[in-house]
């Protein structure tokens, strides 16, 4: 089946380049699955499920011999039929799909840089879906919509069922589940023998996905991952699995929550609107958390640069992500996630990387503008949000070398910060709703934010000015 396709590496498939074109919404299949295809895939969850205790991933050898793209196909394949999601409560699934990602980790390969790996992750999505739809017996009813909602495609469904879920769960306060068995890890009392992933496996999977956020990133923006607060939560839940992780172990707990943090931060920006939500939640308990188990004065951590040669891509992925006209699958992005996705922006800036200011300028203002207009009130996230923006677009205003700012980008970045008034309009607005609304001393900020980015103009642009 694979031999069609140039480029494949002989165990782990196509490269991302290759298979982000195969995974869309809309090439999603239903299908009826029969009797040969179900014993399939419970022969391929079982064989999945036995690598689950092995702590240290395999060895491609002991892979090749086993687990294949067929094997995973053939359990992703119970997705295309409603009647048999529930074959995805294979135990031990999750935790032997993490050991094939830490398994091609160990090989030097990114696991989402193939489809190998890509397909663990979406198995573990809907693994970890449908458990949680079964856990609140919600499984039913989402079965009863895909059956009703025969026009929308069936992962679109289930991961609609799945954040209206874990939406529920997550408005249940951490620590309050204790009496109750869960097999998820920081939530509630786990019940060993039933474990549905291990918290070893879920620390190995944290660190997996960080050291591979960018390919995440790539994925998000070329294919279609159903349930992502799903795995959201879960991850969140661990990090609050054990409280005296802090006073153990604070170097740790501090870059797993970076970690989480940061996956996080991506799957806000790219999660499809019925997701979008229920991420939102699931980040606010994040900071939530980590306020609970960090000291006042050590209580944030900063973001983590990527290499040279993936921040291209992170300014690609906000460029496209703001100029998104897909409004079946995406609804605007808010404010707060504009300016913490700014702020990767920020840190990854270079020389190399300033032809495409005009486009992140242009199209943040305008973000900001359609936020300060549609919100009668300031609320503290907001203003927050807003402020940190402002300082946000400063820092990519200041220069990143001695080398002159091309002519023709110049003139970009003053057409972008000048339209239509749009900047002075924005501090304006911000300014007498601020005032309304109380927020007196956040003026003083917004007024820096605009004679510091005026001083950087004259500075560099030869004089110009936005006043």
């Amino acid at each position: 089946m694979l031999t069609r396709f140039k480029g494949l590496h002989p165990l782990w498939g196509r490269p991302l380049e290759q298979y982000m074109h195969h995974y869309q919404v809309s090439a999603a299949p239903r299908s009826r699955n029969g009797n040969a295809s179900r014993l399939a895939a419970i022969a391929s969850a079982e064989q999945i499920g036995e690598l689950s205790a092995c702590v240290d991933g395999l060895g491609t050898g002991d892979i090749a011999k086993s687990i294949t793209i067929v094997t995973l196909e053939a359990i992703l394949k119970m997705a295309e039929d409603e009647h048999t999601y529930q074959l995805f409560l294979s135990p031990g699934l999750i935790g032997g799909c993490i050991t094939l990602m830490q398994s091609m980790d160990i090989s030097g390969k990114l696991p989402l840089s193939y489809e190998y790996g890509y397909l663990c992750l979406r198995v573990i999505l809907f693994a970890l879906g449908t458990y949680f739809l079964q856990r609140s017996q919600n499984l039913k009813l989402a079965k009863k919509n895909m059956v009703e909602s025969h026009e929308i495609e069936l992962p679109l469904v289930f991961s609609s069922h799945v954040s209206r879920t874990i939406m529920k769960l997550a408005r249940v306060p951490i620590g309050s589940q204790a009496k109750e068995p869960s097999q998820v890890p920081g939530w509630g009392a786990v019940e060993s023998e039933v474990a549905l992933v291990s918290p070893d496996r879920i620390k190995v999977l944290i660190e997996l996905l960080w050291k591979d956020r960018v390919n995440l990133l790539r994925a998000m923006m070329s294919t279609y991952i159903p349930a992502l607060p799903g795995l959201m939560f879960m991850l969140t839940r661990f990090l609050n699995l054990d409280p005296s992780l802090a006073a153990k172990q604070p170097g740790q707990n501090r870059d797993l929550f970076r970690m989480v943090s940061e996956i996080h931060h991506l799957c806000t920006l790219w999660g499809t609107k019925e997701q979008r939500d229920a991420l939102d939640m699931t980040m606010c308990e994040i900071a939530w958390s980590y306020d609970q188990t960090e000291t006042a004065t050590s209580h944030k951590f900063d973001l983590t640069r990527v290499d040279d040669s993936d921040a291209q891509t992170i300014f690609d992925a906000y460029i496209k992500r703001l100029s998104l006209s897909d409004v079946r699958l995406y609804s605007p992005i808010n404010i707060f996630s504009v300016s913490i996705f700014l702020g990767l922006l920020a840190l990854n800036k270079g020389p190399e990387l300033e032809e495409r200011l005009p486009s992140v300028l242009g199209l943040t203002i305008e973000a900001l503008w359609k936020a300060v207009l549609a919100k009668e009130k300031l609320d503290e996230l907001f203003t927050g949000s807003f402020l940190t923006t402002l300082l946000h677009i400063e820092t990519l205003l200041s220069p990143t070398s001695n080398k002159k700012v091309d002519h023709c980008v110049q003139e970009k970045v003053l057409a972008s910060l000048a339209k239509k008034d749009l900047w002075l309009k924005l501090v304006d607005r911000a300014i007498i709703q601020m005032i309304k609304s109380g927020h007196l001393s956040e003026i003083y900020s917004i007024r820096s934010s605009q004679d510091i980015v005026n001083t950087f103009l004259k500075k560099r642009f030869n004089g110009a000015s936005l006043t």
